[in-house]
């Protein structure tokens, strides 16, 4: 992946996307509060057939706030993926699903059109309408694959301003949509989603790929009522639209008015204080940044209770994910129990499950 400055296309009109009295007909993201929005977008998912709890649907919309690589661990992944077709529908966003084979190991073969895999469309086609959010999702993916499929990824995901060429291989290059050259734009408005395995554990994920994502753990299932056509269930509930950077402003924004106060943030630190007297480990820049932009959506969106608590788990342990478990028994604490103990004041429920899914003593 080369990466270069890019050009600034804010103010372009899309090809392909909807007129202004298309977008009327939908509520602006911008003018509803976020725990509206949340709430509405549960209301919207039960109608078209799937149960989400107002936690698990703070944590998707902080985890896509947060990072554009979100791990997702669900019971049913298929009930995951519907998941995502639904909130597709509810912000306008244009999603690509591929269910990902066995026999699929690296990037390349994941983005040849026999691994039936829309991952290259979703990038060519996120080029065509630039205001619009893009997010592939793959579905049923085995962790041990994962760093095969987004290691290219990770300088888009840590910078997704700047502008990252995908290069292709020579069986690719006519592939997408007719380019002559070997490379295609990453553009700012992709999201990468991955929808684990039913059984797969996060502690299979290499760790350098992990910590540059916001994984989340989830509870959503069917509903047991008849669904509704998303015709309908648009003709009945509210729907939203936002263009990605009116979005991504917002969150900007959100971040100045939704913060932790500073004996929340002390938990990190004592984690970050035992690991770095026996590996060297140091919260980044990049961690920070990441933290704060889950910590303002799951604040804005209503989450006050447990809001540290999802943060260590969804942002903070991905970044702890393969430290050598050895290195951390020199004494009778365990990394679980310093974490636990830092949250004590907090509730530590979400940590202590992602412990378990991380496979960290």
């Amino acid at each position: 992946v080369s990466v270069d400055s890019a050009d600034d296309d804010d103010d372009q009109q899309a090809v392909g996307e909807e007129t202004d009295d298309e977008l009327r007909d939908r509520r602006s993201a911008l003018l509803a509060s976020p725990e509206t929005i949340c709430r509405e977008y549960c209301e919207y998912a039960k109608l078209r057939g799937f149960k989400i709890s107002l936690t698990d649907a703070r944590q998707i919309f902080a985890a896509i706030s947060a990072s554009r690589m979100v791990f997702i661990k669900n019971g049913d992944a298929v009930a995951a993926k519907g998941a995502l077709a639904v909130l597709g529908e509810f912000l306008q966003m244009r999603c690509y699903f591929a269910n990902v084979g066995d026999n699929v190991r690296t990037l390349e073969e994941l983005l040849m059109p026999s691994s039936a895999s829309d991952l290259l469309s979703a990038i060519v086609d996120a080029r065509v309408s630039s205001r619009a959010f893009y997010m592939s999702v793959l579905c049923g993916v085995a962790p041990d694959k994962m760093r095969g499929y987004f290691n290219s990824f990770i300088p888009f995901i840590n910078n997704p301003q700047k502008k990252c060429e995908l290069h292709l291989g020579a069986s690719l290059v006519e592939v997408a949509d007719g380019d002559t050259e070997a490379a295609v734009a990453l553009t700012p408005n992709m999201w990468f989603v991955a929808i684990l395995a039913d059984g797969a554990s996060f502690a299979q994920i290499d760790r350098e790929i992990a910590e540059n994502a916001v994984c989340i753990v989830t509870d959503i299932t069917d509903d047991d009522g008849a669904a509704l056509s998303a015709e309908a269930a648009q003709s009945t509930a509210s729907t939203y639209y936002a263009t990605v950077f009116e979005w991504t402003h917002r969150v900007d924004n959100l971040k100045e008015e939704f913060y932790l106060e500073e004996n929340h943030w002390r938990a990190v630190d004592e984690i970050e204080a035992y690991l770095a007297e026996r590996s060297g480990f140091s919260v980044s820049n990049k961690l920070i940044n990441r933290a704060e932009r889950f910590v303002a959506i799951y604040l804005a969106m209503g989450g006050e209770d447990d809001c540290i608590d999802r943060c260590i788990a969804s942002t903070v342990l991905p970044s702890v994910l393969g430290i050598d478990a050895e290195l951390l028994s020199k004494d009778d604490r365990k990394l679980s129990e310093v974490v636990c103990e830092a949250l004590e004041l907090f509730g530590n429920s979400a940590t202590r499950e992602a412990l378990g899914e991380f496979g960290i003593s």
